[in-house]
């Protein structure tokens, strides 16, 4: 959300002077305009007089609006209304001749829009005459039209930025300025954000925010449009290509950090060799980092090609009795084919996303927890040798101070006594 301003220091309002005249109440008066040294004046019949406020006056066959000062006088150009009850105030524009403006005004080569205070600091949706959908417009803190860039927050880091067409107008979609693409939602630019490209029910794609809702024909909600890529913006606004780092912190003071990868553009999910390196990206492109995860997690493929328990059917004899030796023989064979294709499609990933090889400790407040995978990066599952001692290995996991599948015990250490 853009801050909303309350002057403009660029501006002067029309001088206040003391009130117009002293009124009698035995007396009566002509209405009408009075010019007095000071400005003009509306005298009513009763010898009050209009002041502090937008009024209409009837001239011919029209109602004109007048803005009229805390002592009663015609406004003309810039007129500041302050609201004690608010603080602040309002800007306005009376012509020449008091008549107060609205709607788009040029003034002194700058764009300004009045209904009737001036619009400023921040976008406002602005409808023509039978124009149902409306151009929204930004406006800097003076009231002033945007055109081109402009930044909301000069003193901050990276800004808060908006883009405007050379008519004013917000602009919307896919930009690119010396080499860099950015994106502009209806002016605002996206950063450290996501802009998703989509694809409707009926076939059309388009970008933006979100994927738009669908439908039935009883307007109940049915579900959401189907996501095909998505794109990243970093703090700057500016496209993300190839690794992007990126630190948050909460209002308790925590802090976290992550890296996120984009290949022309696109937040890439799965694996990315980077150097000699491997590392893997979820699915909304970020860096797993320090853990151990079966791949069929992220990836819904892997699951498709794993092995399948048997179904007692696929063993019952023609006399509709199941030979239980045959199937339990099965189970136990699929069990140990299941083992280990779920350890040859799980990693390690060290705390810099590393893809891990050998041994890797991975160190938290309660210690080190220690991992071993093979020199293809799969979790070993089994026993493992090292400098004389053996050790278990569990799907990519060194088992401590327990026994091991097969009936033997490893200490603290991990080794077998």
């Amino acid at each position: 959300m853009k801050k909303t301003g309350l002057f403009f220091a660029a501006l002067a309002a029309a001088a206040i002077v003391v009130s117009p005249v002293a009124v009698s109440a035995e007396e009566t008066y002509k209405e009408g305009w009075i010019q007095g040294n000071k400005g003009w004046w509306y005298q009513l019949e009763d010898g009050d007089y209009y002041k502090d406020g937008i009024y209409y006056i009837e001239e011919g066959e029209e109602s004109v609006p007048y803005m009229f000062d805390e002592n009663g006088y015609m406004t003309t150009g810039w007129y500041y209304d302050y609201d004690d009850a608010y603080n602040g105030g309002s800007w306005y524009y009376s012509d020449s001749h008091g008549v107060l403006q609205k709607g788009w005004q040029k003034i002194d080569g700058t764009w300004y829009y009045f209904d009737w205070s001036m619009a400023c600091d921040g976008s406002r949706w602005i409808y023509g005459d039978n124009d149902t959908e409306g151009t929204k417009y930004w406006f800097e803190p003076s009231g002033a039209m945007i055109t081109g860039w402009y930044n909301y927050a000069p003193y901050s880091t990276y800004g808060d930025w908006v883009y405007c067409n050379s008519d004013g107008s917000a602009y919307d979609g896919w930009l690119k300025e010396n080499g860099k693409w950015y994106y502009l939602n209806k002016g605002d630019m996206i950063a450290s954000g996501t802009i998703y490209y989509c694809k409707a029910a009926d076939g059309s794609t388009y970008y933006d925010t979100s994927a738009h809702s669908q439908y039935d024909d009883k307007g109940n909600w049915i579900g959401r449009d189907e996501i095909i890529d998505k794109y990243y913006f970093g703090r700057d606004g500016v496209m993300v290509e190839g690794w992007y780092y990126t630190e948050y912190e909460d209002g308790t003071g925590y802090k976290t950090n992550s890296w996120l990868y984009a290949n022309g553009g696109v937040v890439k999910s799965g694996w990315v060799k980077s150097g000699n390196d491997w590392y893997y990206t979820n699915r909304d492109g970020y860096m797993l980092r320090d853990t151990r995860v079966y791949m069929g997690d992220y990836d819904e493929t892997i699951d498709e090609n794993a092995p399948k328990a048997p179904e007692y059917d696929d063993y019952r004899k023609d006399n509709g009795y199941i030979d239980w030796d045959a199937y339990d023989a099965a189970y136990e064979k699929y069990q140990k084919d299941y083992r280990a294709y779920r350890a040859a499609n799980t990693y390690v990933f060290d705390a810099n996303g590393k893809m891990v090889t050998g041994w890797y400790g991975s160190k938290n407040t309660y210690g080190t927890t220690w991992y071993y995978c093979d020199s293809d990066g799969s979790a070993h599952d089994g026993w493992v040798k090292d400098g004389g001692n053996w050790y278990y290995i569990e799907r990519g996991l060194m088992l401590r101070n327990q026994y091991t599948p097969d009936g033997f015990f490893v200490d603290n250490n991990g080794v077998c006594k």
